[in-house]
């Protein structure tokens, strides 16, 4: 019997293919979707919408896999904090001075098919669903297998510092370097005129 390959679910495996396949707009309409992209909610995505452009920093919007029409909606319990779901996976968009940041948590008590699902689908969400579907983009993804981590700090944290530091002034930086500066160049200029002073002749009475 010659050998026929195993098919994989759209929801399991998605190639590069998958990711440059496709028109992407702002509305998510057309025909020429990329294949892979889980379909989102009119809700999901108007609600993702409002927070990239006027949500308030510290603001949040959760999302879920409705697995049985492998759909990606609104979280029935949206967070009023940064309390995410200790046995389900969840996509939490936060919103950050810096921008809009996905945050992926997937506790291991989490039902093997959704951590499959989810984990499969997490890439072509950030990477083309949330421009395609939202006209958002997001400035990093962060995951997690432990809910209880997530808040703020962590947040900041798992950016990094060209992130979380976005309200710092530059100007500040370089005050110290700029005194030290001007200081230099005239300690230079008494070495050099000590260094090339004309010495008197021998033998010369003054």
């Amino acid at each position: 019997m010659p050998f026929r390959p195993l098919r994989q679910g759209r929801s399991m495996i998605f190639g590069n293919h998958d990711l440059e396949t496709g028109e992407q707009g702002a509305d998510g309409e057309g025909k020429n979707e990329a294949r892979g992209v889980l379909p989102w909610s009119d809700e999901a995505k108007e609600k993702v919408r409002e927070l990239g452009e006027s949500g308030e920093a510290g603001q949040s919007v959760a999302l879920e896999i409705d697995i049985s029409t492998e759909t990606v909606v609104l979280s029935p319990s949206q967070l009023s904090s940064l309390s995410l779901p200790a046995s389900s996976p969840c996509y939490l968009f936060y919103k950050h001075a810096a921008g809009l940041a996905l945050i992926y948590s997937c506790p291991p008590s989490s039902p093997v098919k959704c951590r499959l699902i989810y984990s499969s689908a997490v890439l072509v969400l950030y990477k083309v669903a949330v421009p395609q579907y939202t006209g958002q983009k997001i400035i990093k993804k962060l995951e997690t297998d432990s809910p209880a981590e997530v808040d703020a700090a962590w947040i900041d944290s798992e950016l990094g510092p060209s992130f979380a530091c976005v309200s710092a002034t530059p100007s500040g930086a370089d005050t110290p370097a700029t005194g030290s500066g001007t200081s230099t160049p005239l300690q230079g200029q008494k070495d050099e005129g000590m260094k090339f002073a004309r010495p008197a002749r021998p033998g010369r009475k003054r």
